[in-house]
């Protein structure tokens, strides 16, 4: 494994970093630990997990790699009343996106079945209910699902050279950025060689390091448009248009779900 590559191991020790302009304060007496048993992931872990996924994954065909957040779903807007559910302070809306997410990875697989795919892996991206948001009653049956907390590497969990694409739906924006629900992890600002990194681009990052192609991104046009900036021209769908940071001008779901379908087929043929 690449010295790159370790250090993007650290995305799974969220508690150890400092986002950048927030340094650790020193406290009069050590606080409770209150991370889950497990979270603090390492190299070790890592490896573990991928090739237990791996012999999922047969040599033959073509294997995707879906990441599903939400904070980039058709018409989301809001993250303190869309984004949690009622037991933690959220809306009944909750329940409408975890279905618009399970549809839109669905589209998502539908296409890239179409263009030849055989194999998909989706991988819970959205912390909200603790990665536990897709209805996986309904998800494509011949899928993967990754889903719960602690799991290493969180976006990227068992990514492998197996794996031939990589494609995320309900995407957001760059931390600062003027995109819906803008943020990156828990930090200020992600960069790497000069060069700042969304969320998808992270995940891109560490895919890159094994040989598997960022291929689709869908979220808001400013997801769209900054992670073209970092990737190049790979396929995007832009499901709405920022008008700030909690109001979007949103295309239909059958529209967004029709765009994903074809985005996907185009990606997996290129």
């Amino acid at each position: 494994m690449s010295r790159r590559l370790l250090v993007l191991a650290a995305l799974a020790l969220p508690a150890v970093l400092h986002a950048q302009g927030q340094p650790a304060q020193p406290a009069a007496t050590p606080p409770r630990d209150t991370t889950p048993p497990g979270a603090y992931f390492g190299v070790t872990e890592y490896r573990m997990a991928r090739e237990k996924l791996e012999k999922d994954i047969t040599k033959t065909g073509f294997t995707v790699y879906i990441i599903g957040d939400m904070e980039g779903l058709v018409s989301v807007v809001r993250n303190a009343t869309e984004m949690r559910p009622v037991d933690r302070g959220g809306t009944p809306q909750h329940e409408r996106f975890r279905q618009e997410l399970t549809d839109e990875v669905n589209a998502v697989i539908a296409g890239a079945r179409a263009a030849g795919a055989t194999q998909f892996i989706v991988n819970e991206g959205h912390g909200g209910t603790l990665f536990r948001n897709i209805f996986p009653e309904q998800l494509d049956p011949e899928a993967i699902l990754i889903r719960g907390y602690p799991k290493p590497i969180v976006m990227s969990t068992g990514m492998s050279p197996m794996i031939d694409a990589m494609m995320i739906v309900g995407a957001h924006a760059n931390a600062g950025s003027p995109g819906v629900i803008a943020h990156s992890f828990a930090f200020d600002s992600f960069t790497i060689n000069g060069r700042q990194l969304n969320e998808t681009g992270i995940a891109a990052f560490i895919g890159g390091e094994m040989g598997v192609p960022m291929v689709l991104a869908s979220g808001d046009d400013v997801l769209t448009s900054e992670t073209k900036e970092m990737l190049g021209p790979i396929e995007t769908v832009t499901v709405k248009t920022v008008f700030s940071g909690s109001a979007a001008g949103s295309l239909s779901p059958a529209q967004v779900h029709a765009q994903l379908r074809a985005a996907a087929a185009r990606a997996v043929r290129r």
